[in-house]
């Protein structure tokens, strides 16, 4: 799963990477679980070492990621910002393939065709773009709205 942040960037979670769990204790205190927590850490080599959790940079402006959607077979992950661009995340290799930016404004929703050829997204602009995923550019832009389109 992911979320998304005010910061511009989004956290993926995976599951299937999941840290080993801390040791289970009637202890909760503070101090019991920062010492299960470093006695983890200090059990594995360096290099075995990973996170379930990743952070990945959609703008550099800071500006918030308003709204997340996930592809049909999950591989992608298409992320809105409020300076208006749409980043695509591949999920596999965790990192953002690339970015694209609106006509105008904040984007605020977006969604994927169920191919996963397109990605639509609605902002400030009052349009729905249809991004081509393939030539990375927009296909078709939805004229008409007489305010902002908060979903899609």
């Amino acid at each position: 799963f992911a979320s998304a942040h005010s910061t511009g960037r989004v956290t993926l979670f995976d599951r299937r990477k999941a840290d080993e769990s801390l040791p289970t204790s009637r202890d909760t205190s503070r101090r019991s679980v920062k010492m299960a927590a470093l006695r983890r850490e200090s059990a594995q080599p360096l290099g075995a070492r990973h996170t379930p959790s990743t952070l990945l940079q959609i703008t550099d402006s800071g500006a918030a990621v308003n709204a997340l959607s996930f592809c049909a077979d999950g591989s992608r992950l298409a992320a809105v910002t409020a300076d208006g661009l749409l980043g695509v995340v591949e999920m596999l290799s965790e990192r953002l393939l690339f970015r694209l930016q609106a006509y105008y404004g904040g984007l605020l929703c977006c969604s994927w065709s169920r191919d996963g050829n397109y990605i639509l997204s609605g902002g400030q602009d009052d349009l729905v773009s249809v991004w081509s995923v393939r030539r990375r550019a927009v296909a078709a832009r939805a004229l008409g709205h007489r305010s902002w389109v908060n979903a899609v």
